[in-house]
């Protein structure tokens, strides 16, 4: 699950080095490999904010699913989600807007954190859906939907349904776009 920085000199990852998922960040080079959380905790599916100044990722650190962002200067770890329902896999967008995957009550699906904080239903989704991506202009999120024994890679523009881009009986891996 490797996210690049936004200026490219850095890509942070998951990694299951000492029997718990942690998020860790390497340079371009291979040089600077540095871990930025810790704990008995499961924190996964990073991605960078828009300053590469944080991360933000999804942590079971409050019992379920949330996500979570970590200063990178001070180590600094905050919640941001609080649903009972798990919320994974974010993708931050250039505007600061975040998408995720959400298994809440009220709608299952891809959600949205505006950077207000509040959060929307953006795509209501039936079955398991996985690893958002915005489109660069902030109009579209694609994501892979698993069902039936069939992936599809969607995409959702915004106030509209979502439709597959792949074709039927493709193999889409629930990885992001």
């Amino acid at each position: 699950q490797p996210a690049w920085r936004p200026d490219g000199q850095r890509v942070a990852f998951q990694s299951f080095r000492d029997g718990n998922y942690h998020i860790w960040s390497v340079a371009a080079d291979g040089t600077g490999l540095t871990q930025h959380t810790f704990g008995p905790y499961d924190d996964r599916e990073p991605d960078w904010t828009t300053d590469g100044r944080q991360l933000v990722f999804s942590s079971d650190r409050s019992g379920n699913y949330d996500l979570w962002r970590v200063d990178l200067r001070t180590g600094a770890v905050a919640q941001m989600t609080t649903d009972p329902a798990d919320d994974y896999n974010p993708a931050v967008h250039s505007s600061g807007r975040i998408a995720f995957v959400s298994e809440r009550e009220a709608g299952r699906g891809i959600w949205v954190r505006n950077t207000s904080g509040s959060e929307e239903l953006y795509a209501g989704v039936r079955g398991r859906v996985s690893a958002p991506s915005w489109r660069p202009d902030g109009g579209a999120v694609s994501y892979t939907a698993m069902g039936f024994g069939e992936t599809s890679l969607m995409v959702v523009e915004s106030g509209q349904p979502p439709r597959a881009i792949s074709d039927s009986g493709q193999d889409i891996f629930p990885f992001r776009a």
